[in-house]
């Protein structure tokens, strides 16, 4: 039998390439090197081969220690070998490759400093507007916003807080946009005064007049004890500010101290220590993503409304510590997504039981599960915990009682009562 061999050569793309910079000494010289390519193949076939060469990265004297250099001689081989019955093609292929000397002195590009406005700390004595021509603006020192006084930050504007706080006993409105956020941060860390702080006074928001203290559409970075304190009483004709679409992150310490009637909505919080504190029976968080803290959500007054939050990725999502009622009002934790916390997804850490006022709040329509030790934990306190109409990652009882700490582990603490139970997520909370 006789036994024909065709083989067809193509090298194609050899290309050489021109490094685009400024190269002060050093030099780029190249060689050629030959490499082998064997192609088996049965019966007649028609087989290609690419192989290109890689790039070079080379250490430098200068400012930049290490720039990647794509070779000179940077090639892609295409070969092409036709062969009949079960003969076996050996192809040579040769090409130029590249090799490289240092290349020293490359000189970066400098980046220019902000040059900043300075905002003079203080009382503030009229009502002050920062406006985007003027952005951005440095905190020379304490700021005291004080009542009567309005002071606004216009959408595109960026305040560095430096180690210094702003105290509002008046009108704080800072409203960015979906395009044009606010940036506030704080250069110097480890402050212990909050970066925004909001006294008895300060003038609350009012959602049918759409006025009073505001935050919206606002990214918040500072590394300081607490974010924002909003240190309002608990008494419905006081009232607190409104915090929505924002981003806020700390860090160093924690995130966002609620009380009065405030409003926090629609915002992701990222904080080191608590995430998101509760301590009004007034307020509202919805719609929220709290993450990374010790703590994600820390409830102390039951009549709290919570809902559609996603606490994820927190050592404990949820705290539940003694509190107390105003009027037998009671809270309301609902469409919640309590998942991926490495320790707890609820710690009911004892219950307040004292006084006629006391209602525990109720807990249902949430989906929680897939935290790391259980997913709820109950612990000073022999009150039965009415859980009920929860999802809890699924339908299996056994699995569900697993997760669960509470006086089937422990004679000394309640129990929780989890049946009946969602047999799925519920439509309204948030995915993971």
């Amino acid at each position: 039998m006789r036994k024909t061999l065709a083989i067809l050569l193509v090298l194609v793309g050899i290309v050489a390439l021109v490094i685009g910079c400024s190269v002060q000494q050093g030099q780029i010289q190249t060689t050629t090197e030959t490499s082998t390519v064997t192609i088996a193949a049965v019966a007649t076939q028609t087989t290609t081969v690419t192989a290109t060469e890689p790039a070079l990265t080379v250490t430098t004297a200068g400012p930049i220690q290490t720039v990647t250099v794509t070779s000179l001689a940077k090639q892609t081989q295409t070969v092409t070998a036709t062969v009949t019955a079960t003969s076996t093609a050996t192809v040579t292929v040769s090409g130029p490759t590249s090799t490289t000397t240092a290349v020293t002195q490359l000189t970066p590009t400098p980046i220019p400093s902000p040059t900043y406005t300075p905002l003079i700390g203080g009382t503030l004595a009229s009502n002050k507007t920062l406006t985007a021509n003027g952005s951005p603006y440095l905190l020379t020192g304490s700021l005291l916003i004080p009542a009567g006084m309005t002071f606004t930050i216009e959408p595109g504007v960026t305040v560095d807080l430096d180690d210094k706080f702003i105290r509002v006993e008046g009108m704080f409105q800072a409203r960015g946009t979906r395009e044009r956020q606010i940036q506030i941060t704080s250069s110097r860390a480890n402050s212990k005064d909050p970066g925004i702080f909001f006294a008895n006074t300060s003038t609350p928001w009012d959602r049918n007049r759409q006025t009073g203290s505001v935050m919206e559409y606002v990214s918040m970075r500072v590394d300081r004890g607490l974010a924002i304190h909003i240190n309002v009483t608990n008494d419905p004709n006081v009232g607190g500010p409104r915090i929505a679409n924002s981003s806020i992150s700390n860090p160093s310490g924690s995130g966002i101290f609620v009380s009065g009637t405030s409003i926090v909505e629609y915002n992701v919080v990222q904080a080191k220590g608590t995430v998101v504190e509760g301590d009004s029976d007034l307020c509202r968080i919805e719609g929220n993503v709290i993450k990374g803290g010790t703590i994600g959500l820390r409830l102390s007054h039951y009549g709290v409304q919570v809902k559609g939050n996603l606490i994820s990725g927190n050592e404990t999502g949820i705290e539940l510590v003694p509190g107390y009622t105003v009027g037998k009002v009671q809270g309301l934790l609902t469409e919640n997504t309590v998942v991926a916390n490495s320790a707890y997804g609820l710690l009911i850490d004892g219950l307040d039981l004292n006084g006629p006022e006391f209602q525990f709040p109720a807990i249902s329509a949430n989906s929680i599960y897939g935290n790391g030790k259980y997913d709820v934990y109950v612990q000073k306190t022999t009150k039965s915990i009415d859980l009920a109409n929860n999802w809890w990652g699924t339908t299996e009882t056994a699995s569900i009682e697993k997760h669960l700490y509470d006086k089937r582990q422990d004679f000394r603490v309640g129990q929780i009562i989890y049946q009946p139970f969602l047999t799925s997520a519920p439509s309204q909370a948030p995915s993971p």
